[in-house]
């Protein structure tokens, strides 16, 4: 509704947006730095829809990180270039200053993906190759505790039913029953999980929450009552209850960080960590099955995932970018056949420690999606680019 904008505005450079596209003439230009989000960001569809319905945009070009270092500031500008008249039904959208390739503005649909058209043709014959992840095992993030200090915290020694821990900044010893691995995003790698810290989770595994600890556990627990019950999340039962446990606690989990280069993933209950609770800075998806857990796991590690991931997802700090449900949601699952059972199997074997050099899981995956050549050639140079 042009009466209201374009909605809700967290990123006040939409707003900077359509001013300047009110000022200008009709047939006029603008010409902006914009964050690189609005492209991909939820909140920027309103937006992207008008610019593609009501402007001829020209111009479409995400700055270099060496370049945009001039800023003084962590930033990732794209340059666009648009003229406030309708677009001809034939309209690219150049990608690139000094390059002629581009894509139609017409193909731009509710996230932007800005890559020339062989790798866009490319990404459709992925996404369209199996079932979208978020159809077949909705991502979700991992718990969240309200309170890390007081849940989160350092093994320093294991002796039978007792542990010694550092929480909240004090060595204590404590009832092993109560804890449990924490997996945090940076403990994520291709198909391992190396979780360096300890949760504090009473939790029993299908979520639901004892209303008693053991004595030394509810001691703990007793003298920190007040900053448990003043958590945000909190609304009711016992002051250790954890949040958003459906996911991570759920069987044949597969997790990867929220914030990172590309997909990592491993299906956790292969690996020695079962047990661990993967907690928001992870994304989990619980599997209906272990081979699919499997399979999962083994198309999120490999190039074809890595290029659509990146080329849609939100850009953060030093090169990583934001791997959440929406992105990792449209990564295909194979559907089942022969050559889904051989990547099943190669995947177990990468969880057991014999990890295959690249070039095969890729072969692998694109053999379960039936990727064509051309699609590979493309996926593959699209990701290089994105390194």
């Amino acid at each position: 509704n042009p009466a209201r904008g374009f909605g809700h505005l967290p990123d006040l450079s939409v707003a900077f947006l359509e001013r300047a596209l009110e000022l200008a003439a009709p047939g006029g230009a603008v010409g902006l730095l914009l964050p690189s989000k609005v492209v991909t960001a939820a909140y920027g569809q309103a937006v992207r829809s008008h610019l593609v319905r009501e402007t001829t945009i020209a111009y479409l070009h995400r700055v270099s990180d060496q370049d945009a270092r001039g800023f003084g500031a962590t930033t990732y500008p794209l340059a666009a270039v648009l003229k406030k008249c309708a677009p001809q039904p034939d309209h690219s959208v150049r990608l690139d200053f000094h390059d002629p390739d581009g894509v139609r503005q017409r193909w731009l649909g509710d996230t932007w993906v800005l890559v020339p058209e062989r790798e866009r043709d490319a990404l459709v014959e992925f996404h369209a190759a199996g079932t979208p992840l978020a159809r077949l095992a909705p991502p979700a993030l991992g718990a969240k505790t309200g309170a890390d200090r007081l849940f989160v915290g350092e093994l320093k020694r294991l002796d039978g039913d007792w542990a010694t821990v550092v929480l909240d900044g004090t060595e204590l010893s404590i009832e092993t029953t109560v804890l449990r691995p924490a997996l945090r995003g940076r403990d994520v790698r291709p198909f391992e999980a190396a979780p360096t810290q300890v949760l504090l989770c009473a939790h029993r595994p299908a979520g639901d929450c004892p209303t008693r600890l053991p004595p030394r556990a509810a001691g703990y627990i007793a003298a920190r009552e007040r900053r448990l019950r003043a958590r945000v999340d909190y609304q009711t039962g016992p002051p250790w209850t954890l949040f958003r446990l459906r996911a991570a606690l759920a069987a044949n989990r597969v997790v990867w960080p929220d914030i990172a280069r590309q997909p990592i993933a491993v299906a956790l209950d292969e690996t020695p960590f079962a047990h661990a609770v993967p907690l928001n800075t992870c994304y989990v998806a619980p599997a209906p099955d272990r081979n699919t857990a499997l399979v999962i796991a083994a198309v999120l590690n490999s190039t074809w995932a890595m290029a659509s991931a990146t080329s849609v997802a939100d850009e953060a700090r030093g090169g990583y970018r934001r791997i959440n449900a929406r992105v990792a949601g449209a990564i295909p699952v194979p559907p089942p056949g022969p050559a889904t059972t051989a990547l099943c199997a190669l995947s177990a074997a990468a969880h057991d420690g014999n990890r295959p050099p690249q070039d095969d899981l890729d072969d692998a995956v694109a053999e379960a999606l039936g990727l064509s050549a051309s699609a590979r050639d493309a996926l593959r140079r699209l990701a290089a680019h994105r390194r």
